[in-house]
């Protein structure tokens, strides 16, 4: 079972949670060669859990469920498939809440500056440019065409008339 488990997955994934911790998840040799594990480490027996210090982190691993597998952990014994949680040992006392609160606290802020009359007068500033024929000649000139976006290619006028002409021969 375990090899079949382990075969879903090729690459480590990591989820990172700003300001709180991040999360390591794949086979024990994935976080072996990242240097995530230190040598002669003991892995966890089952669905046991163990924490360690490493340096200015506290790691905490236990077996992790893979994408696509239903069913509790408790299940998956023997699958060579973890978790390695790593939170900064200094900011233990700080909660997902309080970081999440913080996240907040900056987004509020920048709205709050968003409304002030410096950020208008900014912001009226830059679209007059966008306005200003001599200065997007002048910006053409030094930065040349602009990339196209990742869609399509625009449609000239001959191949669009070509294609219709077609259909109405048919």
């Amino acid at each position: 079972m375990a090899q079949s488990l382990t075969s879903l997955h090729s690459d480590l994934r990591i989820a990172i949670y700003p300001r709180a911790c991040t999360r390591y998840y794949g086979t024990a040799a994935q976080l072996m060669a990242e240097g995530l594990i230190p040598g002669g480490f003991k892995w966890p027996h089952k669905a046991s859990r163990m924490s360690f210090e490493m340096g200015a982190y506290t790691h905490y691993l236990r077996r992790s469920r893979p994408d696509g597998i239903k069913g509790h952990v408790t299940g998956l014994s023997d699958c060579d498939h973890w978790c390695l949680q790593r939170s900064p040992t200094a900011e233990l006392g700080h909660s997902w809440h309080q970081a999440q609160l913080y996240e907040k606290t900056l987004e509020l802020a920048e709205l709050l500056r968003r409304d002030t009359p410096e950020w208008q007068r900014t912001f009226h500033r830059a679209y007059e440019t966008r306005k200003d024929a001599k200065y997007q000649a002048f910006r053409l000139q030094l930065l040349g065409e602009p990339k196209r976006g990742r869609g399509r290619p625009a449609k000239t006028a001959a191949t669009s008339n070509t294609k219709t002409q077609g259909v109405n021969n048919v």
